[in-house]
Order: structure tokens, then C-alpha cells, then sequence
């Protein structure tokens, strides 16, 4: 668990540089947002049987993988397809990668947006220091259909 207070420790540091009134900080510099818009990407997207539904994702995307397009959005089989934009996503990506790799796909659309969101406020590691315990733990790691509802909708 201690794992999980690494990018708030770091993310708390930046916003206390962040507080402070320097004219030629460093934190204005994008290459820095950058790589803790990478930092948190990775984060969220190497994690490996994390989440409330894991086994339901896995077992899913075996499912539309061996699904052909026709089976898919067939009239019997759109009543059993609650989410047709992540599973037309998920068979999207399903024919070059695996489900590790979806997962990385999948959490850098979860993070971009908040990053855009975030980079347009007057503090942006503040509003992605406070963002972090509920919005990356528990939805990002979570959650991962919700989280990319959410991020197209915070788009």
C-alpha cells in the first residue's frame, strides 16, 4: 500500500513549489508536466490485477476479441452490450495488442484529459494533487470503463 503514496508525495512536493511566488519557476516548464503526465500514465497503466473488476475485464475482452464485428452488434447481442463505445474501443485495440497493453492504451485516454483540464487552471499540480486520491486510485485503477466515460466527458 505504501506504493500508492509515492505519486502523492510527489505530487504534494510539486504543489509546494508550486505555492511559491518565483517568477521563472520550473514548474511552468512542459516537458516537467509532461513527465508527470507519463509518471502517472504509467502508474495507473502497468498495474496488474488491480481493481474491483478485473477478471470481468479480462473475461471480456477475451470476449469481443473472438467476437467477430457481425457478433458484435448483431440485433441478439446488442441487448448484452452495455458499453458500446468501450467495446468497440477494446476490439479496436484487441487485433494489434494485449490486454496489458489495452490497460496502458486505456489509462493514457483516462489521464490526458484531466491533464488538459488541469493545465488550463491557475494550479495545475494542486488540482492534480487533490484529483489523485479519489480520481487515479479508486476510478483510474478502478473502474476502467467509468474512467474513460468520465474523461470524455471532462473533454
Amino acid at each position: 500500500m505504501i506504493i500508492y503514496s509515492i505519486p502523492l508525495i510527489f505530487l504534494s512536493c510539486l504543489t509546494i513549489l508550486e505555492n511559491r511566488n518565483i517568477r521563472i519557476s520550473p514548474l511552468q516548464n512542459k516537458y516537467l508536466y509532461f513527465l508527470t503526465f507519463l509518471f502517472l500514465t504509467f502508474f495507473i497503466g502497468f498495474r496488474n490485477e488491480i481493481g474491483c473488476d478485473w477478471d470481468g475485464y479480462v473475461e471480456n475482452f477475451v470476449s469481443v476479441n473472438s467476437s467477430s464485428w457481425n457478433d458484435l452488434f448483431s440485433q441478439n447481442n446488442v441487448s448484452k452490450i452495455y458499453d458500446v463505445g468501450y467495446t468497440l474501443i477494446i476490439k479496436i485495440l484487441s487485433y494489434k495488442f494485449n490486454f496489458q497493453f489495452t490497460i496502458l492504451i486505456l489509462s493514457t485516454l483516462f489521464t490526458a484529459p484531466l491533464f488538459i483540464f488541469c493545465s488550463q487552471l491557475k494550479r495545475p499540480y494542486l488540482a492534480l494533487t487533490i484529483s489523485y486520491p479519489y480520481f487515479f486510485v479508486v476510478v483510474g485503477m478502478g473502474l476502467i470503463r467509468q474512467s474513460i466515460a468520465i474523461s470524455f466527458l471532462m473533454l
